[in-house]
């Protein structure tokens, strides 16, 4: 009998500790920051709920703490068995920023859950199963939203579905909405560098006026956008929600290219996570008068 029930009791341990660690979620409890943005979403293929809350790891409350290292205890196998016709409702998304007050932000990690898969924030696929219970209880404190959404690829917290094994899902991608109408065609612009500033990618876009009019236009985020070619098309992509990039920004076009002359704008490509090899380009948006239009820089990766 006893060798009996030390076999089972063995057995429940190895089945609690089943799988590999996921270095992604070891990275977020290891950082020791001062408290947590945490963003939960469920969608059920219509309807989008979002539960957002601060955790904070003070001495008053430790169970901030044990709540995040719980989830990141969280164990998995890592698998390259995966394709985008499994996905299935409902899909759980879970991001979360840690703050650093005394020293410089750190990338977050958003993980996306459908069907018995774990998708990171850097692409990897895992089989396990996270208990995301501890973000779905809602207190008073916290941030609740509930809309209807018409497809996944309406909700900027699932882009590690559209990034899954490091290749773009174009079924979770949003087409470009930019016509070749309303590209300015009196603009040359190219991306002359791409170079690393504080750990995220930034590119140089060189502009240069060739017409006989100034060109109004916006460098802030909101209105800089990256898009992807994928079969001959245009999708935009979403800035990865790990990072907080201040995305709520005014929209002041402030800048100007004056006829006849040349200037370069820093565009940070590290808003947007890892990017595979492939056909990019960088859009600025702007105006005249009334109307909207764009200038656009392609590149290779």
């Amino acid at each position: 009998i006893f060798v009996c029930f030390a076999a089972f009791v063995i057995g429940l341990n190895l089945h609690s500790k089943s799988g590999d660690s996921i270095p992604e979620l070891e990275r977020i409890a290891n950082l020791g920051a001062d408290y947590y943005n945490v963003y939960y979403i469920s969608y059920d293929g219509s309807k989008e709920k979002m539960v957002s809350k601060t955790i904070y790891l003070n001495d008053k409350n430790k169970s901030g703490k044990d709540i995040v290292h719980k989830f990141a205890s969280c164990r998995g196998t890592k698998t390259t068995e995966w394709s985008k016709d499994m996905i299935t409702f409902p899909i759980q998304s879970l991001t979360i920023r840690p703050v650093i007050l005394k020293e410089k932000e750190e990338i977050g990690e958003t993980v996306v859950y459908t069907n018995g898969y774990m998708i990171t924030s850097s692409g990897n696929v895992y089989k396990c199963k996270p208990d995301f219970s501890a973000f779905t209880k809602e207190a008073e404190t916290d941030y609740v939203v509930e809309a209807e959404i018409e497809n996944a690829s309406k909700i900027r917290y699932f882009r590690p579905l559209a990034y899954a094994n490091s290749e773009w899902n174009t079924d979770v991608l949003v087409p470009s909405y930019i016509e070749e109408t309303d590209i300015v065609d009196y603009i040359e612009a190219e991306v002359t560098e791409v170079h690393e500033e504080n750990g995220l990618d930034v590119a140089s876009v060189t502009m240069n006026n060739t017409g006989d009019k100034d060109w109004k236009y916006c460098n802030k985020a909101l209105f800089v956008r990256l898009e992807v070619k994928m079969e001959g098309k245009w999708y935009s992509l979403y800035h990865d929600p790990s990072i907080d990039d201040v995305y709520g920004t005014f929209p002041v076009y402030d800048q100007t290219l004056g006829s006849g002359k040349e200037k370069n704008e820093k565009v940070q490509l590290g808003f947007y996570g890892k990017l595979p090899s492939g056909d990019y380009r960088i859009v600025l948006g702007g105006q005249d008068g009334e109307i909207f239009n764009y200038v656009t820089a392609e590149m290779r990766k």
